[in-house]
This record gives structure tokens, C-alpha cells and sequence, in this order.
């Protein structure tokens, strides 16, 4: 599957979203060495927005019979329910917490299962979370964008992660991944999706939340992946 890191994503070439240009806060070496004596973080995460899936085109699919037809828009909700998509900020959150607890040797990071509303912002989370400090995940975007008579797809994923210490509520970090994918498995769309090239576009997602997690936690420990 190719892959790459994307300077500029298709979701904001296509100018679908505001934020594409949300800048990093790089984590102050002594403040992660202090992370070290604090006895807990809390991972939390947010609702995901939308699955962006355009649906004024027709998606062209292999039937499974030797050639292609077009077949009409799929829902957002067909798309998610045939193919098992869950928001890729779970599997973010979790291998987040898993590889920057074994790093910093400190804290418990302890996850939080019930997600938080978007909009709901440091003040806000202040009132769950007193003098606590938290790891804050959430999906700015995700989408499917079918290729014109191909049967393959462009994934997008970008997410943001955040570090805030309260009752100040100060972002001591915050990372982002901006990446885009293609499923090219070419397996059936629609009714015909069974058996196991019906799994590549969850494959694909699974592929860009794990590279995610890896350009999160090289920013988190203040070493920067190659863009």
C-alpha cells in the first residue's frame, strides 16, 4: 500500500477543512523529565467528526465477475457498517499510551473509555479534571475518496494530540499527523463486499492510525520523523 506524509492532504486541497495549518508545541525537555515523578496521566479522547465520504459521484467497483460497474453513491453510514470503521483515534490513543508509557518510565497512563465533544476545550475539561494532567486525543478528519474508475480508494487521516496540565490548563505539547493512504486491494464494493480483500479499506486506516501514533510519539519525545 503507498503511502506518504502529506504536506498539504486532499481533504484541504479540496478546501473541506479550516485548520490544515495547525501548529505544533514542541514539549519542553525538562517538563517531559518532570513527567517522570508524576504519578498518573489521563488519556482521554474526543468524538470523531464525520467520516467524509463524497457522495455526488458514482463509485466504480469490481463486481467479482470479470468487470467493473458503476454503482451509486454509498452512504456514510453503509460504508462505516459494511466495512467495520471505527474512528482511527482509538487505535491511536491506545498504542499512544503504550509506547510513551514504556518511555518516559514514569507516570500510569491511565485511559479514560467515554469520549469528549470536540468543542469541549481546556476550561472545559478543566471542570472533569482538577488538578490533573491529561493526554487529549482527537480526529480532525478522516475520509474515503474513490478514485474515477479505479477500484481503489484515497484515505485521509489527521489527528491532533495535546498535552495539558491543570488547573492552569497550560498545553505543555501538542502533536499532529497529517498522512493520506490508498487502498488498492481492489476487492468487491457494495453487496459483493465479503470475503478477505473486503477489509482493505479498514487495512488502510489501520495503516495511517499506526503511522500516526509513531510521528506523534518521535514529536512527544522531541524527535521529529522525516516529513
Amino acid at each position: 500500500m503507498e503511502m506518504k506524509t502529506a504536506s498539504i492532504s486532499v481533504l484541504c486541497t479540496v478546501q473541506l477543512l479550516s485548520a490544515c495549518a495547525q501548529d505544533l508545541v514542541r514539549l519542553d525537555p525538562a517538563t517531559r523529565e518532570s513527567l517522570k515523578s508524576t504519578s498518573e496521566i489521563k488519556v482521554i479522547h474526543h468524538v470523531a467528526p464525520e467520516l467524509y465520504v463524497p457522495t455526488d459521484q458514482p463509485r466504480v467497483a469490481y463486481t467479482g465477475g470479470g468487470g467493473y460497474a458503476a454503482l451509486e453513491s454509498q452512504t456514510r453510514d453503509l460504508l462505516i457498517r459494511e466495512y467495520d470503521l471505527k474512528d482511527p483515534i482509538l487505535r491511536v490513543k491506545t498504542n499512544f499510551a503504550a509506547a510513551a508509557g514504556k518511555k518516559l518510565g514514569g507516570p500510569t497512563l491511565t485511559p479514560v473509555p467515554a469520549p469528549f465533544m470536540i468543542g469541549e476545550g481546556p476550561d472545559r475539561l478543566k471542570m472533569q479534571f482538577g488538578r490533573e494532567t491529561i493526554l487529549d486525543f482527537a480526529t480532525m478528519y478522516w475520509a474515503v475518496v474513490p478514485l474515477p474508475f479505479e477500484p481503489a480508494d484515497i484515505v485521509a487521516y489527521r489527528a491532533r494530540a495535546r498535552l495539558i496540565r491543570f488547573p492552569e490548563g497550560k498545553i505543555l505539547w501538542q502533536g499532529v499527523c497529517d498522512l493520506e493512504g490508498k487502498d488498492t486491494s481492489g476487492g468487491p464494493r457494495g453487496a459483493n463486499a465479503q470475503g478477505p480483500k473486503a477489509g482493505g479499506l479498514k487495512e488502510a486506516f489501520d495503516l495511517l492510525a499506526d503511522t500516526c501514533t509513531d510521528q506523534l510519539v518521535a514529536q512527544f519525545m522531541g524527535k521529529e520523523t522525516e516529513q
